[in-house]
């Protein structure tokens, strides 16, 4: 449990490992931030963050890298990012953006529940890329934006496997809209959104459209129904990898290349 705040800024390289924290209750003191690390590398690994009355986490420099980590009811933003990595984390509930991040930003079997404006709000910075797979956005009505990245010129986008459900705007990119197409856009499940696609959002094959479907969405059960139109329709080499943050059992499984076999016929 933190109680105050973590704060480091440097010129060079440090490196950090934070493990099962809970940074919870914070008002961030006299920086308005409870953790503000810049120019360090910093993994995060299974820790919480919530119900702070100030910024959660702003970490901006070289790389930050999160695993099974939480931002929940968070006054603000959840987490302000540099270059950064999340894998199996939950956002919900915070007032502002989930991420707002100010460089490239990859987001891997990722959920996303009720936040009040951006799910991923991905750098508007030109020329850098913005990575999302197989995460679950649910705007509950109140999320402006599920998926992010407007730019002046082509950023680039890589959006696979998501499901983008009940925001007002689905995915919304800028400077692509000359170029039908650009990036790797494909089986994203896309529903009850106001509009699906702002300006040169796309989904250029495997596009599901029907409702998804989750175990019990009252009780934040995003895992898919058994009837959901999202298990088997995502993309990978075998075809049988569910959209979404949540695999059912026996989803995205590969057989070996080379069965159990030595020598003969």
């Amino acid at each position: 449990m933190i109680t105050g705040e973590i704060q480091d800024t440097t010129t060079g390289r440090l490196y950090f490992v934070f493990k099962n924290f809970d940074v919870s209750n914070e008002a961030g003191a006299g920086s308005g931030r409870c953790v503000m690390l810049e120019g360090t590398t910093v993994t995060w690994k299974n820790c919480v963050f919530h119900d702070n009355t100030a910024l959660s986490l702003v970490s901006v420099g070289y790389f930050q890298f999160f695993e099974s980590c939480e931002f929940n009811d968070g006054v603000g933003d959840g987490c302000v990012c540099g270059t950064a990595v999340f894998v199996g984390c939950k956002f919900y509930r915070n007032s502002l953006n989930a991420i707002d991040s100010e460089s490239f930003l990859a987001c891997v079997f990722c959920e996303f529940f009720s936040n009040g404006s951006v799910a991923i709000d991905g750098a508007p910075v030109n020329d850098i890329p913005l990575v999302v797979v197989n995460c679950t956005i649910v705007g509950n009505d109140g999320t402006t934006t599920g998926i992010l990245k407007n730019t002046a010129n082509q950023g680039g986008v890589v959006v696979v496997n998501n499901i983008v459900y009940d925001c007002i705007d689905g995915m919304k990119w800028g400077g692509h809209a000359d170029y039908p197409g650009f990036g790797i856009s494909r089986n994203n499940l896309v529903n009850s959104n106001t509009e699906d696609y702002v300006g040169g959002a796309y989904t250029s094959e495997g596009e599901v459209t029907g409702a998804p479907q989750f175990a019990d969405e009252g009780n934040n059960d995003y895992s898919l129904a058994s009837g959901s139109p999202a298990r088997g329709a995502g993309f990978d080499l075998e075809g049988n990898t569910d959209i979404g943050a949540h695999q059912s059992a026996g989803a995205g499984e590969v057989p070996p290349l080379y069965p159990w076999h030595v020598g003969g016929a």
